[in-house]
């Protein structure tokens, strides 16, 4: 069995502007150079404005319809074509199968360009992984903890709040992480070792569904539909030294009077 296990993984924000057909990719970023190793496209669910950024809290995040508009063209750093009219629904994180990169990626030539000008504002969530290693084993991750825990809309808690030094006292690294609880769309984490390196930033809580197949209440769906309910690759992470006093999990549904609380269960594998 190959694992892939994940090192890097940053979030970037691209602002789409009704009227506006072309984005180019930021620049000051910490994967400037480096090999990417696949890029993940995230938006909300079918109509804009379902669900908002948890990067400045308030920008709505792309619909379906505009996504699947959406393509990208790729250039390495030696300005070679890598990809060129990919759409962005070969690379959604419901794609158990994301076109890979494998490139360093010139963020001065590649772009993004919209089929259909858009006529809303909205946004874009680009993930990026880096570093990511492929190891041949049968051996899964066979410890773990589970924590329930509450969070308000609207709110961020660190995560050593909600879980002890039992990892870390044993001189363990956490090794992957699975979130159990619906609804998990507005569900972000981001951890940092004890560096204060950035490990994973914003990663939503929907990109670490457990390997569980289609849930029962699915049975009625489209083929289509149940297959994106599966994730084939497990969150996965190459050993990392996770600092939990300087990570987070952020809600980012504001809908929501913040008063109220939805209890999320996650399991970290070590």
């Amino acid at each position: 069995m190959k694992l892939q296990l994940y090192k890097n993984i940053d979030c970037v924000q691209i602002d789409v502007k009704a009227g506006v057909s072309e984005y180019f990719l930021p620049q000051n970023v910490d994967w400037a150079d480096k090999k990417v190793d696949k890029i993940i496209v995230y938006g909300s669910e079918l109509f804009t404005g379902d669900f908002v950024s948890p990067i400045d809290g308030q920008t709505p995040l792309i619909g379906e319809d505009l996504l699947s508009k959406a393509y990208f063209d790729l250039y390495d750093t030696n300005g070679v074509h890598v990809g060129y009219n990919i759409s962005a629904n070969n690379l959604k994180h419901t794609c158990n199968h994301p076109l890979e990169i494998n490139s360093a990626i010139s963020l001065q030539t590649s772009k993004i360009v919209f089929s259909q000008t858009p006529d809303v504002d909205c946004c874009l969530l680009i993930y990026v992984f880096w570093g990511t290693s492929i190891e041949d084993t049968d051996d899964l991750p066979n410890h773990s903890v589970t924590v329930t825990f509450p969070i308000g809309y609207g709110e961020e808690i660190t995560l050593a709040s909600v879980i002890d030094t039992y990892i870390h006292s044993q001189s363990k690294t956490v090794k992957g992480m699975y979130m159990w609880s619906l609804p998990n769309r507005t569900i972000f984490f981001t951890l940092r070792d004890y560096n204060y390196r950035t490990i994973v930033k914003l990663l939503p809580g929907e990109m670490c569904r457990p390997p569980m197949g289609v849930p029962d209440w699915a049975s009625d769906e489209s083929v289509v539909v149940k297959s994106q309910l599966v994730q084939v690759d497990s969150m996965y992470f190459d050993c990392a030294d996770v600092d939990f006093d300087n990570s987070f999990v952020f809600n980012s549904d504001f809908r929501v009077n913040p008063t109220r609380k939805v209890y999320i269960t996650v399991t970290f594998l070590y």
